[in-house]
């Protein structure tokens, strides 16, 4: 069991991924909440008054595959980074998840068309 705690979590122990996970949450609803106050108050798709539980519910999938990026942002920081996993990395790397799913997408994306 120790060995396959290993090769999931690498040298990182789980404690430090547990914090790690909440400072990238932090860093990611901060992301969130500043992207938000571009939004069109007027629009019929969002309420006018600002919501959590809407901005919650509206990038509950980005969220999703924001939380499967961190994992592996966490997992593989020393292979990609070349740096062991601090909390102020944890903080940019939730921040920073949102833009890393677009390049993702736009890679898929151009994929697709390359292959139509």
């Amino acid at each position: 069991m120790e060995k396959l705690q290993q090769l999931l979590l690498g040298t990182v122990d789980v404690p430090t991924y547990c914090a790690a996970f909440l400072f990238a949450l932090i860093g990611a609803l901060i992301s969130l909440r500043l992207k938000a106050t571009n939004r069109d108050k007027l629009s019929d798709s969002t309420p006018y008054a600002f919501s959590w539980k809407f901005l919650i519910q509206d990038n509950c999938l980005q969220l999703i595959t924001g939380i499967c990026l961190t994992f592996l942002a966490f997992r593989f920081c020393n292979e990609l980074l070349g740096k062991e996993l601090t909390m102020w990395l944890a903080v940019l790397i939730g921040a920073l998840n949102n833009e890393v799913a677009g390049l993702f997408e736009k890679i898929q994306n151009k994929a697709r068309e390359t292959f139509k």
